[in-house]
């Protein structure tokens, strides 16, 4: 049974804010079909992850792309694909508009996602901002992403995040598309590329089979 995948133990990372609206029904139907498969779900942010993986603490990761330095231990899928959007307080100024150009934030206080605990996303948003031509004022810098949509609403700053946390309470909140869009904000699966365990790769061809219905449901 274990050299099938069909008993052993499972743990697994993820990003709520990213996934939290898909990850429930694939672990329900994992555990379905694999019942002897102990589980465990760990929420973590994509640095959180990396750490976990380097002291075997996880074996799979639902997070953002890895970091150069990562991408030959560890074996990365795409599972979709989000967009960068404003996120404003109800009553600002801006709250109105269907869609908003970056440069008009410019004058804005930001509420940024902390670097450290997802690189690529920060860096990816002031790059964005540079081209845009302006440095954001960022005024504070959440570890997590609810953190983050409950200091846009209390009207502390404006925030440019992936619209996946549209899924997460946002009330008091508005989100508005940029245009031009910013770029793609990937989400991928994580696992070791070696050595291989089969009730690793029974999870990721769960995923693989599943990735057309995430695609829809996340677009």
């Amino acid at each position: 049974m274990a050299a099938s995948g069909q008993t052993g133990t499972l743990r697994i990372g993820y990003m709520s804010s990213a996934c939290a609206s898909f990850v429930p029904g694939l672990m329900r139907d994992f555990a379905a079909s694999h019942p002897e498969v102990s589980l465990s779900l760990h929420e973590m942010t994509a640095q959180q992850q990396l750490d976990a993986f380097e002291r075997d603490e996880i074996d799979i990761g639902l997070s953002r792309p890895l970091p150069i330095e990562q991408r030959d231990t560890l074996t990365a899928l795409s599972v979709y694909k989000d967009v960068l959007m404003a996120v404003v307080p109800e009553g600002h100024r801006l709250a109105h508009r269907k869609r908003l150009a970056l440069s008009e934030l410019e004058q804005e206080d930001f509420v940024l996602f902390q670097r450290g605990q997802a690189t690529g996303l920060f860096d990816q948003i002031i790059s964005a901002c540079g081209d845009a031509g302006f440095s954001p004022r960022i005024q504070r810098q959440p570890a997590l992403m609810q953190t983050l949509l409950s200091e846009v609403a209390a009207g502390l700053g404006v925030a440019i995040a992936p619209g996946c946390i549209r899924r997460l309470q946002c009330d008091g909140c508005r989100f508005i598309p940029l245009r031009p869009a910013l770029g793609a904000v990937p989400l991928e699966l994580h696992y070791p590329t070696t050595p291989g365990r089969p009730v690793i790769e029974a999870f990721v061809a769960l995923i693989e089979e599943r990735l057309p219905a995430i695609r829809q449901q996340m677009a």
